[in-house]
């Protein structure tokens, strides 16, 4: 995909929902996005091209690969930091209005629903996205006649294929609780506790046999705390651990535990501890060796 970076105004509209794409771009970059949030009704789309970096909402530390498509809605405070490789997104920003001089039909009803609690949203999926991409891509760089009509569909088709996936996840959310109460708190520390670095909402849910949602809920009620907040924990406290009892470098341990930099893992521990890696390497060290060796 050619870079670009411009400001636009495509319109189109999705039930009773009004949608203006007001800016675009498509740039690698190696440093951080500040952060920041979108105003009212205001709406960022990023996916994913190539390399691999840190999305940060509220101080929480999710990874980002290829593919990954990401929402962030209104009040949102993110930033997006890229890999020591560096990152390359196609982003668009948009505007969203509800019209509501229009007939409230039931599907009008579920669009307007869907969009409105989907202020932030994250998954990994290539089509038909990625040929959506492709094929704005084309047009923006051939201007033949009609292009403006043209880049307003591919727009359009994007954002209705982004509704029809907040639609497809809730239709299969699981209704109700199978995984006996007794075993879930075991089930929900063990994961944290000895696969952190693989664990996903999505595997949590299927392993407890609830939906996503249902999982967030349970995690808040009873752990005081969202599925983000635990795995970035659990996240530290294994990154510590290493600190403490191995000899592997700040480097190692930083790409172990997944975190997107060397740079970002030290400002976390920092913040988090009080102490830098190397202090708590220096000082902290547990020797695990046997004495008798």
């Amino acid at each position: 995909m050619e870079n670009y970076q411009q400001d636009t105004y495509f319109q189109f509209s999705i039930g009773i929902l009004n949608f203006t794409v007001l800016r675009l771009s498509s740039v690698p970059f190696s440093r951080p996005i500040p952060q920041h949030q979108h105003s009212k009704n205001g709406y960022e789309i990023h996916y994913v091209l190539e390399g691999k970096g840190c999305l940060v909402i509220d101080s929480k530390q999710e990874f980002i690969f290829p593919n990954d498509l990401i929402v962030t809605g209104p009040g949102i405070m993110h930033e997006i930091i890229p890999g020591d490789e560096g990152l390359r997104e196609f982003c668009f920003y948009v505007v969203v209005k509800s019209e509501n001089s229009l007939a409230m039909t039931a599907e009008n009803q579920e669009i307007k629903d869907l969009w409105i609690s989907h202020t932030v949203w994250k998954t990994n999926i290539k089509e038909p996205f990625s040929t959506y991409l492709k094929q704005l891509n084309q047009e923006l760089q051939t201007f033949q006649i009609g292009q403006h009509e043209a880049i307003t569909i591919i727009f359009k088709q994007f954002i209705l294929a982004l509704i029809r996936l907040y639609a497809d996840r809730e239709r299969k959310e699981k209704p109700s609780y199978t995984v006996p109460d007794a075993f879930r708190k075991t089930r929900i520390e063990n994961e944290f506790l000895f696969h952190s670095d693989r664990i996903t909402l999505g595997s949590l849910a299927d392993l407890l046999q609830l939906s996503e949602r249902q999982v967030e809920r349970y995690l808040k009620e009873e752990f005081h705390a969202s599925f983000s907040e635990m795995k970035q924990h659990a996240k530290i406290n294994r990154a510590i651990h290493l600190l403490k009892t191995t000899k592997l470098s700040i480097t190692e341990i930083s790409e172990i535990t997944n975190f997107c930099s060397v740079s970002y893992f030290c400002k976390i521990i920092k913040n988090i501890t009080g102490k830098t890696a190397k202090q708590i390497r220096d000082h902290e060290s547990i020797d695990l060796s046997d004495p008798e060796e």
